[in-house]
């Protein structure tokens, strides 16, 4: 019996030393994306896939980078739905009930907030090499930044300056991230303070709400863009949105 202690106080201590990825099972990685599933299992009209195919007629962005900024935002755009439907009080989604009158409203906010880091997780798939620490000694005083990436596309000749560089891709998303909320927490706030603002507040508003996903994908493209790299699309972006909302 006291054997069977010490083992099992040993295997207790190996499972805190090891990484929480290494104890989680895929039959958990599904039962936490559930209401996530759920939504996307009856997925809408795909107008964001279709403005992304859109600029890439210009931009020409490689098909590997694509997929990501595609998967990315869908990542992103789902997850949102599953908030913005807590925070409206809806009641129906795409035509059936709404994930959170399923799972409810804890479950569905965590799965949520969940797949956004997924997304953060995806985005890292397309950071450059560039800037690995190197140590030159086993102490770990002298660490340097060195540069193990190719050069820089600023750097070959004839090639024209990227408005965005692949080595602000955490800022672009985070700041419109930002921006989504400034716009989703003005409309709520108008909402439940029966507040009714101007033209150009709404207009703003707009821009925030229902812009920041598209302009992430647009920015991001601009980053790995093949074609067009100098040309600023945002403003295109934001007509389109404010136009559609």
């Amino acid at each position: 019996m006291r054997t069977n202690n010490i083992e099992r106080y040993d295997n207790f201590l190996s499972s805190l030393r090891a990484p929480s990825s290494s104890t989680w099972s895929e039959a958990q990685e599904s039962a936490l994306l559930e209401p996530y599933t759920y939504i996307t299992a009856n997925p809408g009209k795909k107008t964001s896939d279709k403005l992304i195919e859109g600029f890439n007629f210009w931009l020409n962005v490689p098909k590997d980078k694509l997929t990501v900024v595609i998967r990315v935002v869908g990542l992103l755009h789902n997850a949102s739905f599953l908030v913005d439907d807590i925070e409206d009080d809806s009641q129906l989604r795409r035509g059936i009930p709404v994930a959170h009158k399923i799972y409810g409203i804890p479950r569905t906010i965590n799965t949520a907030k969940y797949v956004c880091f997924l997304a953060l997780q995806e985005l890292s798939a397309l950071r450059p090499t560039m800037q690995r620490r190197t140590c030159n000694s086993s102490a770990g005083p002298d660490i340097r930044l060195r540069d193990d990436s190719p050069a820089a596309d600023s750097e070959r000749p004839g090639f024209p300056k990227r408005l965005i560089s692949d080595h602000d891709l955490d800022l672009v998303v985070t700041d419109e991230l930002v921006s989504l909320h400034h716009g989703q927490g003005l409309d709520i706030l108008w909402r439940e303070t029966l507040h009714c603002p101007t033209e150009d507040q709404y207009v703003q508003m707009a821009k925030g709400k229902t812009g920041g996903l598209i302009r992430t994908a647009v920015k991001v493209m601009m980053a790995f863009a093949t074609t067009n790299a100098n040309v600023d699309y945002i403003p295109l972006c934001n007509l389109i949105m404010v136009y559609k909302w």
